[in-house]
């Protein structure tokens, strides 16, 4: 967990699950093993305490959402290393290093570890952000609990190609006020109709051979954002020769149009909150 975190649409992160069972980014066989950062760091980490011992053997860790829920309320502080955050609560994001919806974490570890931490006094005053790679598993969690998910909470899937285009019609069928998706890394091309009913949208690709596909996806998805009046985010644009910046995270070196980094109000969903106790 981090308090403070690079990760560009977040202000901290937080790890109830370290590991998890497997996905396209991460499964030995497949050719985009690599750029799961979670599994590489598992494999540099995993003796030191706090990781998982086999990253595909997912880990709980109960008292890190709690220990996320105190931290500092950071609603209308600006935030100088990420201007765009300014005006929003705290942005936490679940499950950076892991899938905490991974098939053998229990629905009763969630509903105390995660739901209750997000809905407590303290967690009220944050906005989380988790994502999964498996939304069929958050759509029956959403059930287990008889009701929808914290509105301080928004549900998120990642979205890398058209073959994993079904998580974002299977997002939409899960009891939460607010969905978002990650495209990112962009493996292939990605149908628009993944924005549709979002509520934000952030993509990020890489380089070497998929890093021209990344570009033009992220192009088409920004512009179906916009048709949708969906915020869009541009998080990185991959390595190339001719940047300075090594992961392409200074937007001004690329394209125009995609030197954006828009976010929802989330503010409205803890203003409420607040208003309620």
């Amino acid at each position: 967990m981090a308090e403070r975190t690079n990760i560009h649409w977040c202000d901290s992160s937080v790890n109830p699950v370290m590991g998890c069972d497997g996905c396209e980014l991460a499964n030995p066989s497949s050719p985009d093993a690599a750029t799961c950062y979670a599994k590489v760091l598992h494999d540099f980490r995993g003796s030191h305490k706090g990781f998982a011992s086999d990253f595909f053997r997912p880990e709980l860790f109960a008292g890190r959402m709690a220990k996320a829920a105190a931290w500092p309320d950071l609603t209308g502080q600006p935030r100088t290393d990420k201007p765009w955050l300014d005006g929003q609560p705290r942005l936490i994001f679940i499950s950076d290093m892991g899938d905490a919806l991974s098939n053998g974490v229990p629905f009763d570890f969630l509903r105390e570890e995660i739901i209750e931490n997000v809905e407590s006094d303290q967690g009220r005053r944050h906005f989380w952000l988790w994502l999964t790679k498996r939304p069929q598993r958050m759509r029956a969690f959403a059930r287990h609990l008889g009701r929808p998910l914290p509105d301080n909470l928004m549900a998120m899937t990642s979205v890398t190609s058209a073959r994993t285009a079904w998580r974002a019609d299977m997002l939409s069928r899960v009891d939460a006020r607010w969905t978002g998706l990650s495209c990112e890394p962009i493996l292939g091309p990605i149908p628009d109709r993944v924005v549709r009913g979002r509520d934000w949208v952030i993509a990020g690709f890489l380089s070497g051979a998929a890093a021209e596909t990344g570009l033009h996806t992220a192009c088409y998805l920004r512009r179906a954002a916009e048709r949708e009046r969906v915020p869009f985010f541009m998080k990185q644009l991959g390595h190339r020769p001719e940047f300075r910046d090594p992961k392409g995270a200074d937007l001004s070196e690329g394209p125009a149009e995609l030197a954006i980094r828009r976010t929802p109000d989330f503010g409205q969903a803890t203003q409420q909150r607040h208003a309620e106790s």
